[in-house]
């Protein structure tokens, strides 16, 4: 039948793409099998050298984060008690309420100091992060200081207090530094928070560790990211007085990619200390959206800084490997296409008479290619959270794929439009929360193994304010 013809044609074409992706996928977990690439144990006497003890400037940049603030700067203040390490707080002129918890917490902390913008809120983050590393020139003349790393972090993190002695490691060797972000552990109703879990445990234990081995730029997660000094005035000069692009959804993304597009050394550093649970990665830890829409919103954005804005901003470039890893960060949009086609085909294959013995094969080949993808992520899972949260991993599948479908489509839509209206993406914000518990008292610190999630039935107040 001509149907028949038409559905089965069909099959193939889905059927051979998502065979394409999945070995484009399934190639990254065989060099990471295969070279043994994996966290990694540092010995105490390398990571706590006297060496490692740089000036660092960690900036983070806030909008309507009064909620958060106050237990963010309280609970790793107490940890990061390295003298070396200062924190600049840029906030708003117009966002009165976290200015006010912005200007209390310089007024306790002397590493603590506060960037007022100069603009009216909300700007881009890049313009944010501009007018801090600004601010910070001006706070060095002040004191005869030069800072050597800038650290990227947001109001919502939690701070492994080893990380400073890493960034320091790192900024010895190469100028531009990533470090492994976490999801805080959720609960496992929180089946859309938990899709966090699954994502950044592959990508920050085992992507990133084989696109350093095969020579690919290392891409800024937003967080747990250091530049040199070096870098950063290379930026200056280059980008005319900047470092990040003020117009971009991603420019932490840009930021890595254009660093490896100069030529400059980039390293990502995913360790745990030698002797201690090989779960305790040293890392930064936070909460994800937890809502559906909140977390289809964040990825929209994600995807279209990272698969529009990126190829406009910085093209392609490099060797084979480097335009390879382009490719994956690129294929976002289209994974929001090919599931809504696999799910169309899934429909339509009970329904032809007498599928090829071709066909049968191409969803055998494709079955199994799945399940060594579930089985590698649990894995991943499994090294950082433990058997019964990795095993939430096969529920929380669908949820993901459901929020990256949604994600690719309303960025495509989202880029184009901007294209033919010429009105500039809003930059949506993310709803940020922390642990009941941390930051409780300015004195008081709390290990990652420590901290407890609110479930979703308690109040929602609670668990966007942390302790406020």
């Amino acid at each position: 039948m001509v149907i028949d013809h038409f559905v089965e044609t069909y099959l193939w074409i889905v059927g051979l793409v998502v065979f394409l992706f999945l070995i484009d996928d399934l190639f990254v977990d065989a060099v990471a099998y295969f070279k043994n690439l994996k966290p990694k144990p540092i010995p105490k006497e390398i990571l706590f050298d006297p060496k490692n003890n740089k000036m660092l400037a960690i900036l983070v940049a806030n909008w309507k984060e009064e909620s958060v603030l106050e237990a963010m700067v309280h609970g790793n203040m107490a940890q990061l008690y390295q003298e070396n390490v200062h924190l600049f707080l840029g906030v708003y002129p117009n966002d009165t309420a976290t200015l006010e918890i912005a200007t209390r917490m310089e007024s306790i902390y002397p590493r603590v100091h506060v960037v007022v913008n100069r603009h009216a809120g909300p700007t881009y983050k890049g313009q944010m992060l501009n007018e801090i590393i600004h601010a910070i020139f001006d706070f060095e003349s002040e004191l005869h200081i030069n800072f050597e790393g800038f650290v990227l972090h947001d109001s919502e993190d939690i701070l492994d207090p080893k990380l400073p002695y890493l960034y320091s490691l790192g900024l010895r060797e190469a100028d531009f530094i990533q470090t492994p972000v976490y999801s805080l552990p959720v609960q496992a109703s929180e089946l859309t928070a938990g899709t966090y879990i699954d994502e950044f445990a592959e990508i920050h234990t085992k992507d990133l560790l084989v696109r350093q081995h095969l020579g690919a730029g290392i891409p800024s997660a937003g967080v747990g990211t250091c530049i040199s000094r070096n870098l950063l005035l290379n930026f200056f000069e280059k980008q005319d007085q900047v470092v990040f692009l003020p117009d971009s959804l991603t420019e932490d993304y840009q930021l890595g990619l254009q660093t490896a597009k100069w030529k400059f050394k980039s390293v990502f550093l995913c360790y745990y200390l030698e002797g201690t649970d090989p779960s305790q990665i040293i890392s930064t830890r936070e909460y994800f959206p937890n809502k559906f829409w909140s977390s289809v919103r964040q990825k929209t954005r994600w995807t279209t800084g990272i698969a529009f804005q990126g190829l406009r901003n910085i093209g392609w470039f490099g060797g084979l490997s480097q335009r390879y890893f382009l490719w994956r960060d690129r294929r976002g949009p289209l994974n929001g296409i090919l599931s809504l086609h696999l799910i169309v085909g899934l429909v339509a294959f009970p329904f032809l008479e007498l599928p090829s013995s071709g066909l049968w094969i191409l969803l055998a080949l494709n079955t199994l290619g799945v399940f060594v993808r579930f089985a590698v992520r649990i894995h991943c899972v499994q090294r950082i959270y433990g058997d019964s949260v990795a095993l939430f991993s096969i529920l929380r599948w669908p949820v993901a794929m459901a929020v990256n479908t949604w994600a690719g489509l309303r960025s495509t839509r989202q880029y184009m439009m901007s294209l033919i209206t010429g009105n500039q993406i809003k930059w949506v914000k993310t709803e940020h929360r922390l642990p009941l518990g941390f930051g409780l008292q300015p004195s008081v610190s709390i290990s990652m193994n420590q901290l407890v999630p609110i479930s979703n039935s308690q109040n929602e107040q609670k668990q966007m304010t942390g302790v406020l």
